[in-house]
């Protein structure tokens, strides 16, 4: 690069040549006028009225920092948030380059010749704090169509979803100690309740927001609607999972807060006592094998269930699902029976 290239990179008004002298973080801050911590729920400084504080600012991958507000779904990086901060009518946002010339002059940084008496200061370092995890609390509605159809892939009844307090969720209040953030799902949201604790599944939502849960580590899934009839008690991956096996053969069976997360002990030993047997059936993939494991190492006398190899499905609810596109559900059933005999002989 000449020398000459290089002056108009460092001096011509553009995101880097503004992010060389100020940080996100104290852009953030200056225009907000206060510091924020990274993770938390403040009033939205986009709105005049935001009862219910729903605005956060968070740390992305490469070390910017982004905003969100929750309560209009409106999210980007601090360019995005000076357009919106700056423009009178939110629908017909201010010209990109008019952000940076705002930021240019009022930080003094003195690019595209414009006189420069600014120093640039030390970084601001924002407060990484750990998130905190708020309660959750929902609003339900009736079972319509979606969550009914939902669960009809696995020919799980509406009775049973109230069995197991299934909810049907309408908006969700997220409440944090600044506030509470209401989040209205834009994909259908089930709910179960154990207590006053939520866990929220998303099924149609990517990988990282499929789940969202207060439950305490020591909720298990399932564990208030065991029956104790049978001789065997089943560990499985989730809810639906729990569910299904009530729905299909009322068999006992009960999920730990999530697949990674052991179920307690002391909870462990009164399945041990209460049973003759105690299964576990997790996914064929590393997660569940690994989980698989860990258990087994801590429980030798615990009897871990697999399908043949012949057959590719990750569980049982994968199985059935995909038979029953074939007419042979039943025949998914009969071989989930046949398997927990094996284990059971």
């Amino acid at each position: 690069m000449c020398l000459l290239d290089e002056y108009i990179k460092e001096n011509c008004l553009s995101v880097e040549s503004v992010k060389k002298y100020v940080d996100d973080y104290s852009i953030f801050t200056h225009y907000i006028g206060k510091e924020l911590e990274l993770g938390r729920v403040y009033s939205s400084p986009l709105r005049d009225s935001d009862e219910h504080p729903s605005f956060s600012l968070f740390e992305a991958n490469g070390g910017s920092i982004i905003f969100k507000d929750h309560g209009t779904n409106i999210k980007g990086n601090v360019f995005t948030f000076l357009q919106y901060l700056f423009s009178e009518n939110k629908n017909n946002l201010i010209n990109f380059k008019d952000v940076l010339h705002q930021i240019n002059s009022d930080f003094d940084l003195g690019l595209n010749g414009t006189p420069k008496t600014f120093k640039p200061k030390a970084k601001v370092i924002a407060k990484h704090i750990k998130k905190e995890r708020p309660k959750i609390e929902i609003v339900s509605k009736e079972y319509y169509n979606q969550i009914l159809d939902y669960f009809s892939i696995y020919d799980i009844t509406s009775k049973t979803l109230q069995l197991y307090n299934t909810k049907n969720v309408r908006y969700i209040y997220y409440e944090y100690k600044v506030g509470k953030t209401i989040v209205y799902p834009k994909t259908l949201c089930i709910a179960y309740k154990i207590g006053k604790y939520y866990k929220l599944y998303m099924p149609f939502e990517s990988k990282k927001n499929k789940f969202r849960t207060d439950f305490p580590t020591n909720y298990v899934e399932g564990f208030q609607q065991l029956k104790y009839k049978k001789p065997f008690v089943l560990i499985t991956k989730a809810m639906k999972e729990v569910m299904f096996f009530r729905e299909h053969f009322d068999i006992d069976s009960v999920a730990g807060k999530s697949e990674n997360t052991m179920i307690p002990d002391f909870l462990m030993q009164k399945l041990f006592n209460k049973y003759e047997n105690v299964l576990i059936w997790l996914d064929r993939d590393n997660g569940g094998k690994l989980a698989t494991e860990e258990y087994i190492k801590k429980y030798s006398n615990l009897i871990a269930v697999n399908y043949p190899n012949f057959i590719s499905d990750k569980d049982p609810t994968d199985r059935y699902e995909n038979l029953k596109k074939l007419n042979k559900q039943n025949e998914a059933k009969q071989e989930i029976k046949d398997i927990l005999w094996q284990y059971l002989k």
